[in-house]
């Protein structure tokens, strides 16, 4: 009698056993499961973080360019309005020398030579005035561009902060489940 009820109870605990494995193991497939779709995520993240990186460097690049073409353009229009005070210097020379002369013998003459240079001059002014307008506006473009590359570059950063956050949970998970499995191994044996 007291032998079948050990081996009763050695049954029971044998069945017991049993279903207790069946469970870890449904549980160690459902945490498999989600471990690789985990896995896949972070490569998919890593994957995104590289091309974001790849595509702040270019920004950086085309930044760096514009800032230098910037900086020829701003040397152009400086030399630029350099030579146009100097032509308008000359010019208003001329000008005074011609009308002095205009009111001596040559006076018919040196009119229509004035009308020529002052033409020549409102020539000059609308020519730097259309220099100095397209300047202006690449120097709006400028800044633009600018700005957007600063707000990129904001963007990104923060993305990869949310990254790395996320690894960082992602890992603390992966040790959890770890250690639940290291448990369920431990409690089976």
């Amino acid at each position: 009698q007291t032998l079948k009820t050990n081996v009763s109870e050695g049954e029971r605990t044998i069945a017991f056993q049993q279903s207790a494995l069946r469970e870890s193991e449904v549980a160690i497939k459902a945490d498999a499961v989600r471990l690789e779709a985990l896995e896949r995520e972070c490569a998919e993240r890593g994957k995104v973080i590289r091309e974001l990186i790849s595509t702040a460097a270019d920004l950086k690049e085309r930044r760096e360019w514009l800032e230098g073409e910037a900086g020829h353009l701003r040397a152009a229009l400086e030399e630029a309005a350099q030579r146009h005070e100097e032509a308008m210097a000359a010019a208003d020379a001329t000008v005074r020398q011609v009308r002095e002369a205009a009111e001596g013998r040559f006076g018919y003459e040196l009119q229509a030579r004035l009308s020529k240079l002052q033409s020549k001059v409102n020539d000059l002014a609308e020519k730097e005035a259309r220099n100095g307008m397209r300047m202006t506006a690449l120097a709006e473009e400028l800044a633009g561009a600018r700005n957007t590359a600063h707000l990129e570059y904001a963007r990104r950063v923060e993305i990869e902060r949310a990254l790395h956050e996320s690894a960082a949970i992602f890992k603390q998970q992966i040790w959890s489940k770890d250690e639940s499995i290291g448990r369920l191994a431990d409690a089976c044996q």
